[in-house]
């Protein structure tokens, strides 16, 4: 270490050794204590009454049996699963846009081959000349009766082609609509007329109430 010259009143240059500082810490500090390896369950520390222990972020450390028997079981990752609801959803619903599908197609067809000076005769009022009362059978259909029923004939349809479930539709069409004739078409193999000369007392109230 270089010895640092004062000068002298003289003029003579004096070396002059200068010891460096010893500064003492201020607070003396035991030696750690001699680290030892686990031997068995670590005793649970508590703090004396009437102090809060700070938090401690705990080492990493191997993990015990007994601690793995008291720590909670993580949930299993949850699986999408179909179910059969669903899955019968699904095709109900491409059922049901397909049907509209038909439909709408249908309803395009017969509109290209009716232009709008087609409706306009009869647009603000119609003229059937018939009454119609027929069974509501999806087989009993009105092309079989005409072949452009439109402002032809006042359709009127219930199971069993019955004027009593219907008799405000047939007063209408016989008296506010003027019709020349009533008619009632029934059909072969209809199954209200059959429901109707059985026991149909287990079927719906509603149903009864028609058939009786």
């Amino acid at each position: 270490m270089a010895t640092p010259a004062t000068a002298t009143a003289s003029g003579t240059i004096v070396s002059k050794k200068i010891t460096p500082e010893k500064l003492a810490p201020s607070v003396r500090q035991s030696p750690p204590p001699e680290a030892k390896l686990p031997t068995g369950l670590s005793p649970v520390v508590r703090p004396p009454e009437g102090t809060v222990a700070a938090p401690v972020k705990a080492a990493k450390k191997p993990v015990h049996a007994a601690r793995v028997l008291r720590s909670k079981p993580k949930p299993a990752p949850r699986m999408v699963v179909a179910h059969a609801h669903e899955s019968e959803h699904g095709s109900e619903q491409r059922q049901v846009h397909g049907m509209l599908n038909t439909l709408l197609s249908a309803n395009a067809r017969y509109m290209s081959q009716h232009s709008a000076g087609y409706y306009q005769k009869f647009a603000n009022k119609q003229s059937p000349w018939a009454t119609v009362v027929t069974c509501s059978d999806s087989r009993v259909q009105t092309l079989a009766l005409h072949g452009d029923a439109t402002n032809q004939l006042f359709m009127v349809r219930d199971i069993g082609n019955q004027l009593a479930t219907a008799e405000g539709s047939v007063e209408y069409g016989v008296r506010h609509l003027h019709t020349p004739f009533l008619i009632f078409i029934g059909h072969s193999v209809c199954g209200a007329v059959t429901a109707a000369a059985g026991d149909y007392g287990k079927l719906e109230p509603a149903i009864r109430k028609e058939l009786a």
